[in-house]
């Protein structure tokens, strides 16, 4: 509990702000931090292009003769793609305020409101409401509402509404090259240990000393076969002589 004079505990009691009693928070309200890890979600590669297609889609499917927008509508796009930015950078923890998606996308508070709920009517999100527990002069805890936290999701009516894209969703340009510059480092780095580390990248324990003595070996046996023609010795690792071959190491998945 906070500090605070005699002065202001007393006065917080008379006037009632001192009761020992809780501040009101909305009905279905979670405490932070009791729950979180099992409702966050890190959106997929793809989800993005798939979840914004089939918005669209469903924008254009419910749209009227003589209505300016369908289900969706252009402020609940605008916030969806906010969103997606969001969990794709803090790993599918989003959790920001009502301000901030207002400046976000530069919507009004009543905006934002609206379009939460159409995209929670339509399938492409969830959320829980929270509050905080704060301490203040006088006896008793408080609780203080804070910001929800989303969730993002696909509704089920995402293969209806793109048939065979929805099955096959293209992964981002800059992910697919993420990916690809990813697996060359790897190849890269794998390239340039030496038999008994590259075994420790691989496997640990006995099983990564094993390889590291036979490997060690077989890197011996083979400098002496190349004659002055030297290859990445982890290659030398994964062809092992006929006579020295252990299949069951390869074959067991480690190095996979």
């Amino acid at each position: 509990m906070g500090v605070c004079s005699i002065g202001d505990a007393v006065a917080g009691i008379i006037s009632g702000r001192g009761q020992t009693r809780c501040a009101p928070v909305r009905s279905g309200s979670y405490h932070v931090g009791s729950f979180e890890n099992g409702f966050w979600r890190q959106p997929d590669h793809g989800d993005f292009a798939l979840a914004m297609a089939g918005a669209r889609a469903l924008e254009r499917e419910t749209r009227r003769d003589g209505r300016p927008q369908g289900a969706v509508g252009p402020v609940a796009l605008e916030l969806l793609a906010l969103l997606y930015r969001l969990g794709r950078r803090f790993k599918g923890h989003i959790e920001p305020s009502l301000d901030f998606m207002m400046r976000g996308i530069k919507r009004s508070r009543t905006a934002v409101v609206r379009a939460l709920k159409q995209l929670r009517e339509a399938g492409f999100l969830e959320w829980r409401r929270r509050f905080v527990t704060v301490e203040r002069c006088g006896p008793g805890p408080r609780r203080r509402q804070t910001s929800n936290t989303y969730r993002l999701q696909l509704p089920k009516a995402i293969e209806r509404l793109l048939g065979k894209r929805a099955k096959s969703a293209p992964i981002p340009d800059d992910a697919a090259q993420q990916i690809a510059q990813a697996k060359d480092d790897h190849h890269r780095m794998l390239e340039g240990l030496s038999p008994r580390e590259f075994a420790y990248a691989v496997a640990d324990g006995a099983l990564a000393e094993s390889l590291a003595s036979l490997g060690e070996a077989i890197a011996s046996n083979a400098q002496c076969e190349l004659s002055g023609r030297p290859e990445p010795r982890h290659k030398l690792i994964h062809t092992p002589s006929a006579a020295t071959s252990p299949a069951r190491f390869w074959d067991s998945g480690h190095m996979k």
